[in-house]
């Protein structure tokens, strides 16, 4: 009984610590992020934009950019566990994920870093 115990913990530990780091990124992405900095300076409530990801299966999913009125919708799908390629209005836009937790995130695009808080 011990030995079956033991075995079934270690085979249900292997598959929880299995999961891919794209698709940690993947649930960590998904909701609405509101931009808080560029480039380290605080970006002004009038110029505030958020970012929604609404996963899909194995890193791909919808991506809405809201800014007051105006919204753009697009996609996104994870090239791997540091970038996300985002396509809207049919450019793609090649991102860099520098950090990201439950309640920050921060992209790196180009020589622009921005930074998120999730809401």
């Amino acid at each position: 009984m011990k030995k079956f115990l033991f075995l079934s913990v270690a085979i249900l530990a292997f598959v929880l610590g299995s999961c891919s780091k794209e698709a940690k990124l993947n649930r960590k992405l998904d909701g609405k992020w509101e931009i808080t900095t560029v480039n380290s300076v605080a970006v002004p409530a009038a110029d505030a934009y958020t970012i929604t990801f609404t996963k899909d299966k194995k890193g791909k999913g919808a991506v809405v950019y809201a800014q007051g009125a105006f919204s753009m919708t697009g996609t996104y799908v994870l090239t791997d566990d540091t970038s996300i390629t985002v396509t809207m209005d049919g450019s793609a836009d090649k991102t860099v994920v520098k950090e990201y937790s439950k309640d920050k995130l921060v992209l790196v695009d180009g020589t622009t870093t921005s930074e998120f808080k999730k809401l």
